[in-house]
C-alpha cells in the first residue's frame, strides 16, 4: 500500500475559521481546532506520552500480537483513530514496516515528515462509523484524547471497536483528565457550585473506560487501567530530571490548549474581556508557580476474546 494523505478531501470542504483558528466543519461536539498549532500541541502532549509509558501500553501483548507472520499471510494491522497530527502512526509505521497502520480524523493532519508506504491517513468522523474501512478488521485499535468526540463512548466500544478489532487482538486507550489536581493530588474544583458539566457522555466517561470494557461482558481476556501522574510545571523538588522535563512539557501543553478552547468559549457568547483575564491568570499562575497543580493520563486496554 501506498502512503497518502494526498487521497484525502479537499481540506477547505472540511474546516471553517472560528476566531483566528481552524475548527472542523462536521462534528460539533469536538470543539478544539484542527489546524497546525494544535497539532504543535498534539506532538508536545504525543512527546510526554512516549516518555512516560512508550508508544502504547502492554508492549508484550502488541508486540506479540504484530509479529511478522509467514509469507503469503496478510499483514497485521493498525488504527489510530483520532490522529491528529498523525505523528502515532507514523511512529507505529516506522517501528513495525512490515504492518499496515491507518490513521483517522476530523481533517487532514499536517504531516511535517515523509509518510511510511506502510502508512495511510483518511478523513471521517467516528460517530458515523468505522466497519467499511479497508484494512478491517484490526489488530490493534489505538484510541487517544478523542472522547469528547465522542457521542457515546459505551456505543462506540460496543458497536465499533468490538466489530473492527480482531478477535485475540488489543484495544489501546489513553485520555488526558480534564480535572486537575493539587499538590496533594486532591481534586481542584474547576466550576462553580451547582453550575453542570459541559460535554457529551463520552466525555463524562473518559475515566472510566476500564470499567465500561468489564461492563461489555466476557468479550475480553484481559482489561487494564494505568494512571499516570505529571506536575503542571517542574515544582515538586524530588522530581528526577526526566520527570521536569516532562512536568515542563507539560507546563506547555497547558498554555497552548487554554488557547485553544478559546474559539469554543468565544463561540459560546463569553465576553471577550472576561475571556482574556482568564487567559492572563492563568498564564500568571504557570509562569509563577504559586498554583502547585498535577495533572494526570488514563491508560485503558482490553484484549479481545480469541474465536
Amino acid at each position: 500500500m501506498a502512503s497518502s494523505v494526498a487521497t484525502l478531501p479537499v481540506a477547505d470542504a472540511l474546516l471553517r475559521d472560528a476566531y483566528g483558528r481552524k475548527m472542523n466543519a462536521t462534528n460539533e461536539l469536538y470543539v478544539l481546532p484542527v489546524d497546525t498549532p494544535e497539532h504543535t500541541r498534539l506532538e508536545l502532549q504525543h512527546e510526554v506520552f512516549t516518555l512516560q509509558v512508550g508508544l502504547y501500553f502492554r508492549p508484550d501483548v502488541v508486540e506479540r500480537i504484530l509479529a511478522p507472520r509467514p509469507a503469503g499471510s496478510p499483514p497485521p494491522t493498525v488504527i489510530d483513530i483520532g490522529t491528529g497530527s498523525g505523528i502515532w502512526a507514523i511512529e507505529m509505521a516506522k517501528k513495525f514496516p512490515h504492518v499496515q497502520v491507518v490513521g483517522i480524523d476530523l481533517a487532514r493532519p499536517n504531516v511535517s515528515q515523509k509518510v511510511p508506504p506502510n502508512c495511510r491517513f483518511e478523513c471521517r468522523d467516528i460517530n458515523n462509523g468505522l466497519k467499511n474501512l479497508t484494512e478491517a478488521p484490526f489488530d490493534v485499535v489505538h484510541v487517544r484524547c478523542v472522547s469528547p468526540g465522542i457521542a457515546d463512548y459505551r456505543d462506540f466500544l460496543k458497536d465499533e471497536v468490538l466489530a473492527i478489532l480482531r478477535p485475540g487482538g488489543v484495544f489501546l486507550s489513553i485520555e488526558g483528565d480534564i480535572q486537575t489536581f493539587n499538590e496533594f493530588k486532591e481534586p481542584i474544583i474547576a466550576r462553580n457550585e451547582g453550575e453542570p458539566a459541559q460535554g457529551n457522555v463520552g466525555m463524562t466517561l473518559y475515566h472510566r473506560i476500564t470499567e465500561l470494557l468489564q461492563e461489555m461482558g466476557d468479550v475480553w481476556t484481559e482489561t487494564g487501567k494505568e494512571v499516570q501522574w505529571a506536575a503542571l510545571g517542574p515544582w515538586p523538588p524530588e522530581l528526577s530530571e526526566k520527570e521536569r522535563y516532562i512536568a515542563e512539557l507539560m507546563r506547555q501543553n497547558l498554555f497552548n490548549i487554554v488557547r485553544a478552547y478559546l474559539p469554543m468559549r468565544l463561540s459560546a457568547g463569553h465576553d471577550p474581556g472576561e475571556v482574556k483575564k482568564l487567559v492572563e491568570q492563568i498564564d500568571d499562575e504557570l509562569s509563577s508557580m504559586r498554583g502547585k497543580t498535577w495533572t494526570r493520563f488514563i491508560g485503558a486496554w482490553g484484549i479481545k476474546k480469541s474465536e
